[in-house]
């Protein structure tokens, strides 16, 4: 299973040497990556969000922990406009396979921070490593598995 693109920042550089990049087109790539069987990860920030770097290196470790390759994208929501199209609830968004695994309903749409609660009680500006790592690793089995179908029944039976 391969992963797209990867980061610019000094502290989350990827280990292996391969270059790294910050996207700055607001378009998802979910629909095309699924078909050809890679897990689309990536971080949604609004410029200058103080929590672009710890949420990179929770990602990347998020990743390295559940057996994953470390490489994902990056991509600056610069304004309202863009928030609205990506259905952005604030920074910093984790999206895998183009969802939000801690989307809930009635989030507002917006450029802002975004706070996420922690097993603890407490509240952050990023998810809990573990929370991460599981949703990954989750959406990892949902890609290995053959879409469900439903089967005919033999011949010479019916249900």
């Amino acid at each position: 299973m391969a992963v797209v693109d990867d980061r610019d920042r000094e502290q989350a550089q990827p280990r292996d040497g391969s270059p790294a990049r910050r996207v700055e087109d607001p378009q998802p790539r979910s629909p095309v990556l699924r078909m050809m069987g890679v897990m689309d990860v990536e971080l949604l920030v609004v410029p200058g969000c103080r929590n672009e770097g710890p949420a990179a290196i929770l990602l990347r470790s998020a990743l390295i922990q559940a057996a994953l390759p470390a490489g994902f994208r990056v991509t600056v929501i610069a304004d309202e406009q863009q928030a609205a199209q990506r259905g952005f609830t604030g920074s910093p968004t984790f999206l895998i396979n183009g969802s939000d695994p801690f989307g809930t309903p009635r989030q507002p749409v917006g450029l802002g921070c975004r706070i996420y609660r922690q097993p603890d009680g407490h509240a952050r500006g990023f998810p809990d490593l573990l929370e991460l790592r599981d949703a990954l690793a989750a959406a990892a089995r949902d890609m290995q598995q053959p879409s469900q179908q439903p089967s005919a029944p033999p011949s010479g039976q019916s249900h």
